[in-house]
C-alpha cells in the first residue's frame, strides 16, 4: 500500500486560521481532475474540507492541513483526519511544524493508562497545550510518526524572543491600551459613519463574547473576503499582508 506524507501546519494570520480545512496535493491518476469538488468525498465532510488540489506527476502523495490553533475540536478533528487516511494510506511520516528533530511521545503514551492519565490527556487538547498531530500519535501508539520541520536555531532564536516578549508584557499591555484608547476616540468620529464597518464591529464583539459560534462568524469573514476580492486561501498573499 503507497505511503504518504503529511505536512502539518499552524496558519499564523488570523482571517486565514480557519478551522476544518486542509490543501491535498494528489499523486494518484485516480484523483486527477479538474477541480476541488471531484476530491471532497477524500475524507468525511464532518472532519475537513479539501480547499485545493493539484498533480504534479508523482507517485507521492503530500497532504498539507490549516488548522485553527488551541482549538479542541479542530485538533480532535485533525487526530480523526490522520487516523481515517492511516488507515486508507498507511502514513509513513507526519511533518509537523513548530517542532524540530524526531518526536517520540511514548512518555506521554504510557503516561495515559489509567484513568487518570486519559482525563489528563483530554485536558491537554482542551486547554490547547496539545496538537491534533500529537494527540493521533498517542492515541494511536505511533509514538515515533512525528518529526519537525523547524531549523533547531532558528527555531530556538524565535523562542528566546518570545521569552523577551512575555517579560515585557505589562509594557506591551500599556502601549496596547493606550492604542486602543485612541482607535476608540476615531471610531467614534469615523467608523460609526460605516454601517458596514459597524457591523463587522458588532460581529467582533459578539464572536467575542460567545453569542455567535465559530463556524457562524468564519463563514461572515469568508463572504465579506469575497465580497472584497479577498483570497482567504492564498496563504502567501495574506501573509505578507499581514
Amino acid at each position: 500500500m503507497k505511503k504518504i506524507k503529511i505536512i502539518y501546519q499552524k496558519t499564523i494570520a488570523i482571517i486565514v486560521s480557519i478551522s476544518f480545512v486542509f490543501t491535498i496535493i494528489f499523486s494518484n491518476n485516480s484523483f486527477a481532475f479538474s477541480g476541488v469538488s471531484a476530491v471532497n468525498s477524500f475524507i468525511p465532510a464532518s472532519l475537513g474540507k479539501v480547499t485545493s488540489a493539484n498533480f504534479y506527476n508523482t507517485q507521492e502523495l503530500i497532504i498539507n492541513i490549516q488548522d485553527l490553533h488551541c482549538h479542541a475540536q479542530t485538533q480532535r478533528n485533525i487526530s480523526a483526519i490522520l487516523e481515517y487516511l492511516d488507515k486508507q494510506y498507511s502514513i509513513d511520516k507526519i511533518y509537523l511544524e513548530g517542532a524540530y528533530k524526531d518526536i517520540n511521545t511514548k512518555w506521554l503514551a504510557d503516561f495515559k493508562k489509567g484513568q487518570t492519565g486519559n482525563k489528563i490527556l483530554e485536558s491537554l487538547v482542551d486547554t490547547g497545550r496539545l496538537s491534533g498531530t500529537e494527540y493521533y500519535s498517542v492515541i494511536s501508539n505511533k509514538n515515533e510518526i512525528i518529526a519537525g520541520i523547524e531549523d533547531e536555531s532558528l527555531y530556538k532564536e524565535n523562542i528566546k524572543l518570545l521569552g523577551e516578549i512575555i517579560d515585557k508584557r505589562d509594557e506591551i499591555e500599556k502601549i496596547c491600551s493606550e492604542l486602543e484608547n485612541d482607535i476608540n476616540s476615531i471610531k467614534k468620529e469615523y467608523f460609526n459613519k460605516n454601517k458596514e464597518i459597524k457591523n463587522f464591529e458588532n460581529l467582533i464583539a459578539k464572536f467575542k463574547d460567545k453569542k455567535i459560534s465559530p463556524k457562524q462568524y468564519y463563514t461572515y469573514l469568508e463572504k465579506l473576503s469575497l465580497s472584497k476580492n479577498i483570497k482567504l486561501f492564498s496563504r502567501a498573499c495574506n501573509e505578507r499582508k499581514y
